[in-house]
């Protein structure tokens, strides 16, 4: 009797021990953690990628630091990942690129994927500026609106049909097809066009009478002369070369 009872509490003492053990054990793992947890975050390991893109000049250097990544042109920060706030926030740097076709951008405050705007802060414009269709060549004084020409010509045709051929996306270049608002420029915005064409492009050296929008009566229209830059009017039922404008 007295035996079963000693190997009982021996049993019974085994059986704490090893639940003693097995404490301080999860407690000493525990506390490992922490501390290497906290020692990580006191001692953030910042990493330099210098591997260079095909021109020389322009380094793609992303510098990822914990909860805070960055992409550099080498000078500027481009790209910005950060885990501030609740859900963190990405940061990109104004800029258009030359060519926006399926290419996410922040166009002065205004995010964009190629020519669609997500949404943003005001867009302003400049003569010169390649959008909305073509190339600016005026502007309102707070540059949110103007008038814009197309990159090419779009044939020619008589006075009356120039309106009909503006209107079809056939006769318009990739961008300009996005618009269905074309039509003739007047005289003085042709103006405006002419002094502008070297920069524009497209224009025909040997044949260059374009159709203005203008009419001298009911029976003329005026044109634009584009190698001399003199305006005169003739029949509407005549072909000459059209290039069309739209205001944005």
């Amino acid at each position: 009797m007295h035996k079963s009872k000693t190997l009982f509490y021996i049993s019974t003492y085994l059986q704490r021990q090893r639940r003693a053990s097995y404490f301080y054990v999860s407690l000493f793992t525990f506390c490992l953690f922490t501390f290497a947890a906290s020692l990580a975050q006191e001692n953030k390991v910042t990493k330099t990628d210098t591997t260079q893109t095909t021109n020389s000049n322009l380094p793609n250097s992303p510098q990822a630091e914990q909860g805070d990544v960055k992409i550099t042109d080498g000078t500027h920060t481009l790209i910005r990942i950060t885990d501030e706030g609740t859900f963190g926030a990405i940061e990109i740097n104004p800029g258009v690129p030359s060519t926006t076709t399926d290419k996410l951008y922040n166009d002065n405050g205004t995010l964009k994927f190629g020519t669609t705007s997500l949404g943003g802060g005001t867009t302003t414009y400049a003569v010169g500026d390649l959008t909305q269709g073509g190339y600016v060549i005026e502007v309102t004084p707070d540059g949110k609106h103007g008038i814009v020409a197309t990159l090419q010509n779009q044939g020619s045709v008589s006075w009356y049909a120039a309106n009909d051929v503006l209107s079809d996306e056939a006769y318009h270049e990739v961008s300009g097809k996005n618009f269905k608002d074309w039509r003739l420029p007047t005289k003085r915005e042709f103006n405006l066009i002419y002094n502008l064409q070297a920069s524009i492009g497209g224009f025909s050296s040997s044949y260059s009478d374009y159709w203005c929008s203008t009419e001298y009566d009911s029976a003329d229209g005026w044109y634009q002369v584009f190698t001399t830059g003199a305006q005169g009017h003739v029949n509407k039922g005549g072909p000459h070369r059209i290039r069309a404008v739209r205001v944005f």
